[in-house]
C-alpha cells in the first residue's frame, strides 16, 4: 500500500560521493571560459536520509577550490 502513494525507492547510484567534471553542462561551459572547473557529485546524508547534488568550482591552473 505504501509504494503505490510514495512509489519504490532506487537504489543509490554507484559514484555516490564521487566528484566529477562537469563539460557537458552550460554552467560548466561557462566555468570552463572563466578559466575554472566545476565539478558534481552527489552526496548522500545518511543521518538525515537525504540525497544531495552538490558543486564546487576549482581553478583550472592550480587546482585550488
Amino acid at each position: 500500500m505504501k509504494a503505490e502513494r510514495v512509489g519504490e525507492l532506487q537504489p543509490l547510484p554507484p559514484d555516490v560521493g564521487e566528484w566529477h567534471a562537469d563539460v557537458e553542462s552550460a554552467a560548466g561551459r561557462e566555468a570552463s571560459r572563466a578559466g575554472l572547473t566545476r565539478e558534481v557529485r552527489t552526496f548522500f546524508d545518511e543521518q538525515r536520509g537525504q540525497l544531495f547534488r552538490q558543486v564546487r568550482y576549482r581553478d583550472a591552473a592550480t587546482a585550488e577550490i
